[in-house]
Formats: structure tokens, C-alpha cells, sequence
């Protein structure tokens, strides 16, 4: 309540500041802009004062006679006793009627020249004034602050100004020190008019707005300060310890026959009162709902857990780590949840506990794999609801269909995606040897005796390979005729002998044709010894090629390199 009283106070004060600064910057402006006016107003003065002098001097200087003259220069003749710069002097002429040149390189004194006779001879003469303490007292007469005629370093940097005069834009510069205001006139190239005046009425009326500014705010912090405490003693000290009292009743839910206290006779302690008895109906109102809501809670609760129970998936329901409640199907796949946690056994419910939502997990139960699929809510207070859907037998068929799709259905071999598949998952360059088998003119075989024929001397030939062949060895129908090993030997010379070894016994097979009589079978065989870790592909390549020259060498014989 004190926080809302202090804000009320800001919330009147700030405007009240907002309006005292905007109107101190306002007079601040007001007083800089005529401390502003009042410089260009002694500039402008200034360059009236140059303009004055500088046609008193060229009056001087026409209706003077050669022999009043203070200077004559010949341009023919030296000029060094001057210390004049005679070219820049005739440059100047030939421009403009009248020439200021410094003379005798004494920064005080100059001559005003100006053409003095014929195109044909020219002479130029001249009158010498000083610039001194006399001229800047003139100048003081005329202006309000001291003159001083000063030289300027072009290096350096002033704040200037600008002003138009006599239909033309003039320059001049300005500095403050102090109280006081510098203003620099240009009266020749290197030399300037100061002219100096204190500023010092317009710091003493900024000074004197601020004391009165601080006076005001002074005064308004007070008479908001007693506002504050006087709404603090009268209204807030009752409010909070209403509040305080409704804080009570708050955090004590159950005990409706809690009451507020309050002494004041005012519209709060008839607020008050309306509360009491608001809180008198409440108690009685409350006391005959009780009852009935509690059956009824009841009730619904046994309504909604018969409804969960009836559910054909296993819920249960969790608080981080900890089972609250399952459903009858939870408890047919893993028993009481209470039960299973009395006997230590919280590894079995982990993977439950930490899966995410759609996630697919296997649960060992009885030496059993079971796999769920893991569905879960958010319930409210960090609780979870979990629905664990069973996918046991449609994984076992998956995979007794991804077994059969890996084998050859007429000799129980891998067939050719199942060794790429194999060899994808267990491949390793330390595999030392792959044959390669393709059975000799088996299409005079098929076109002699049928096909039916021909399948059973596939199956026959696989039979040799499987029972000659070690635990070890990786045994495929690649298809038709084409069958394939992988085998794992330390020589090329062992390699060598399984590839006779098998071809002999295909050699010594009797089969039986369709009318009873005997026939024999033989195989052509390509081996590759693996030396330098290659890979399946190169391997296979170069079985290939063996076995192609195998065959080309007559059939019936091995050629491993």
C-alpha cells in the first residue's frame, strides 16, 4: 500500500518536474540567445566602425598631394628601405582602386596605397597610420566593450560566426573565458579587431533562475512529503492492517471462522463490516456443501478409475521418479508397481520413467522381450501421464519378415541383399579371403532334366558348401547359378586348398535325373586373397575376374590369386 501512496506521489511530481525544466531550458535558451544577439550586435557594430575608418583613410589618401603624401613607390626602383612587397602591391592595384600593406614588418604599422601616376609611370603613393592604444580607444568610444588590435595564429581554432553587411556575408570569430566574450574582427590578413565585453548579467540571471528553481522544487518536495505522511496516518495505516488481516484469512482456507477487525467508523470499517457477514454466509453456505461435494468426489473418483482401468493399454501416472498410480492392464504385463519397488527392482521401470514422447523401448520381463511405445502428457505439478502401448507381436513378425527377406527361399542362403546387408553390419578389411562359385553348363541342366531338376541341384550344391564350410564362413546365393563365400584364412595357400576342397566334392556329387540315371556336376571357382585390407567391392572385382578366367581355361578348376 506505502509502494501505490509513493507512487501516486511520483505520478504528481514528475509532471510538476517535466513542467519546471521545460521552463527553465526555455529561459536558459532565451538568455543565451541574447547573449548571442548582443555579440553579433558588437560585431555588426564593429564592422561599421572598419568601414567608417576605412573611408575616412581613402578620403585622406585621394585628396592628398604628392608632396603630403607618406610614402611614393616607383616600381622600377628598389623599395627595400620599406621592407614593402612592391609585386604583391602592383598585383593588389591592378585589381582594386585602393592596397593595406604592412610596413617595415611592424605589425602596427601600415600604409594605405593607391596608383598615383601615369599607366606609362606609374608611382604609387601612400599614408602611414598606426594602429595603436589611440585607434582602439577610438574604437572603444564607439563599441561597448575594450578594443585591442591583435595578431591571430591561423592555427588556431575559434567558433565563428557570420553576420551580412554592407550586401555581403562577413566572418568573424568568437571565444569565452570566464565572463567574458572575445569577438575577433578581421582588419587585415594577420591581424584582428578584439573586441571584449562581460557577459557577466546573463551568468548572474542564469544563476538566479536556478536558486529560484531549487527554491521551488525545495518547496514542493516538502508539501509532498506531508502529503504522504498525512495519507499514510488516515487511510493507508487502516488499509494495511485490512490487508493484513485478509492475508490471514488466505493462507487459513479451512477456517472460515476467522473475522476482520477493523475500529475505524468510516466507509472501511462498513466495508469491513459487509465483509464479516459476506464471510458469516460463506461458513454456514459452506458447511452444508461440504458433505455432499465430498460423496460426490468420491464418487467420480471411483467413476474415473473404473473408466482408466477399462483402458487396453498399461497407463500410469508419475511424479519425477516415483509411480503415483497404474491402471489393471499395467498391472497384468508387470504386476503392483508397489510390489515391484519393494523388492528393489526400480532398474525394470527406468526406461519408463526417462523415455520420451513416441519413443520405442524394450522391457526384458520372465527372460521375455516386450517393446511399448511410449506415449506421455503433461499433467499438472511436474506430474506425467504414460500409455504404454504393446508392439511386442508386430515387432516379432517385423522381424521374422526382415529374416526371410534376407534369405534365398529355395536353399535357405543368404540371398544377395542379405550378404550386402551383412557385410554392411560386420564387413571388416581383416576378412581374408571371398570365392566365388558358378556351376558348370547349369543351363544344360534345366533345358536335360526341367527346372524342378535344377532346383534341387542348386539345393544340393548349396548342401556341399554349408557342411564343408566353417562356423566362421559367410555363405550367399547371389543368383541363378552364382553362389558366394566369405572366408577367413591366414595364407593365399589355405585359400587355395578350400577352393579344391570344395570343387571336389561338387566333383564327386552323383545326382539323378528325372528317369532315375545318374549324372555328375562341376564348378568353376574365383578366389581373392585379401593382403592389403581392401575393401568388399575390390574384392569381389578381382573374385570375378578370376573366375571368369577359370572358366575360360576349360571350367572345372580354381583360380585364386
Amino acid at each position: 500500500m506505502r509502494k501505490k501512496a509513493l507512487w501516486l506521489i511520483v505520478a504528481i511530481a514528475l509532471p510538476l518536474l517535466a513542467l519546471l525544466l521545460i521552463f527553465l531550458a526555455q529561459n536558459i535558451e532565451k538568455y543565451n540567445n541574447l547573449e548571442q544577439m548582443w555579440a553579433r550586435n558588437e560585431a555588426f557594430r564593429a564592422f561599421y566602425m572598419l568601414k567608417e575608418f576605412w573611408d575616412e583613410k581613402k578620403v585622406d589618401l585621394k585628396n592628398s598631394t604628392t608632396a603630403h603624401l607618406d610614402v611614393v613607390i616607383d616600381s622600377k626602383q628598389s623599395n627595400e628601405a620599406m621592407d614593402i612587397d612592391t609585386d604583391l602591391l602592383v598585383s593588389t592595384l591592378q585589381k582594386e582602386p585602393f592596397a593595406l600593406l604592412n610596413v617595415h614588418n611592424d605589425t602596427r604599422k601600415y600604409a594605405l596605397f593607391t596608383l598615383i601616376g601615369s599607366a606609362q609611370a606609374p608611382l604609387y603613393g601612400g599614408k602611414i597610420f598606426f594602429v595603436d592604444e589611440v585607434l582602439a580607444k577610438r574604437f572603444s568610444e564607439f563599441l561597448q566593450g575594450s578594443v585591442q588590435f591583435v595578431p591571430l595564429d591561423a592555427s588556431l581554432s575559434l567558433p565563428s560566426s557570420t553576420l551580412f553587411f554592407e550586401d555581403r556575408e562577413q566572418r568573424y570569430l568568437t571565444h569565452k573565458s570566464g565572463s567574458f566574450t572575445d569577438i575577433y574582427i578581421p582588419f587585415t590578413a594577420s591581424l584582428y579587431v578584439k573586441v571584449t565585453f562581460d557577459r557577466g548579467i546573463f551568468a548572474f540571471m542564469k544563476e538566479d533562475l536556478y536558486k529560484s528553481m531549487a527554491y521551488f522544487i525545495s518547496i514542493l518536495a516538502i508539501i509532498l512529503a506531508l502529503f504522504y505522511v498525512l495519507l499514510d496516518r488516515l487511510v493507508l495505516s487502516t488499509i494495511r492492517h485490512i490487508s493484513q488481516q485478509i492475508q490471514t484469512l488466505k493462507s487459513s482456507p479451512n477456517n472460515m471462522s476467522l473475522r476482520i477487525t477493523c475500529k475505524s467508523n468510516d466507509e472501511l470499517g462498513t466495508m469491513v463490516l459487509w465483509i464479516n457477514a459476506m464471510l458469516g454466509e460463506i461458513e454456514t453456505y459452506q458447511k452444508k456443501e461440504l458433505g455432499a461435494k465430498e460423496a460426490l468426489l468420491e464418487e467420480e473418483r471411483n467413476f474415473l478409475q473404473t473408466i482408466i482401468d477399462s483402458w487396453q493399454h498399461a497407463l500410469l501416472v508419475i511424479d519425477h521418479e516415483k509411480i503415483l498410480k497404474v491402471n489393471d492392464a499395467f498391472k497384468k504385463i508387470f504386476g503392483s508397481a508397489q510390489e515391484r519397488l519393494s523388492t528393489q527392482q526400480e532398474a525394470l521401470f527406468a526406461p519408463l520413467l526417462h523415455a520420451q514422447n513416441h519413443e520405442t523401448i524394450k522391457i526384458s520381463l520372465l527372460e521375455r522381450p516386450f517393446f511399448f511405445i511410449i506415449n506421455t502428457k503433461p499433467l499438472f505439478q511436474n506430474k506425467r501421464l504414460i500409455t504404454l502401448t504393446d508392439v511386442s507381436s508386430f515387432n516379432e513378425q517385423l522381424q521374422t519378415l526382415q529374416k526371410k527377406a534376407m534369405l534365398d527361399p529355395l536353399t535357405s542362403l543368404l540371398n544377395r541383399s542379405g550378404i550386402l546387408t551383412l557385410l554392411e553390419e560386420k564387413f571388416h578389411s581383416h576378412v581374408q579371403g571371398l570365392l566365388l562359385f558358378d556351376l558348370d553348363h547349369f543351363k544344360r541342366v534345366n533345358d536335360t532334366y526341367g527346372h524342378p531338376i535344377g532346383d534341387e541341384v542348386l539345393k544340393a550344391f548349396s548342401n556341399v558348401l554349408t557342411l564343408n564350410a566353417r562356423g566362421t564362413d559367410v555363405i550367399g546365393r547371389i543368383g541363378g547359378e552364382e553362389f558366394v563365400m566369405i572366408l577367413s584364412c591366414e595364407t593365399l595357400e589355405q585359400l587355395q586348398h578350400s577352393a579344391e576342397k570344395f570343387r571336389t566334392k561338387v566333383e564327386a556329387l552323383s545326382l539323378q535325373g528325372t528317369q532315375g540315371e545318374s549324372f555328375s556336376l562341376t564348378v568353376s571357382i574365383g578366389g581373392v586373397f585379401n593382403k592389403m585390407g581392401a575393401t568388399f567391392e575390390s574384392l569381389y572385382e578381382k573374385a570375378d575376374q578370376n573366375l571368369y578366367e577359370a572358366k575360360r581355361k576349360g571350367r572345372n578348376q580354381s583360380v585364386v590369386s
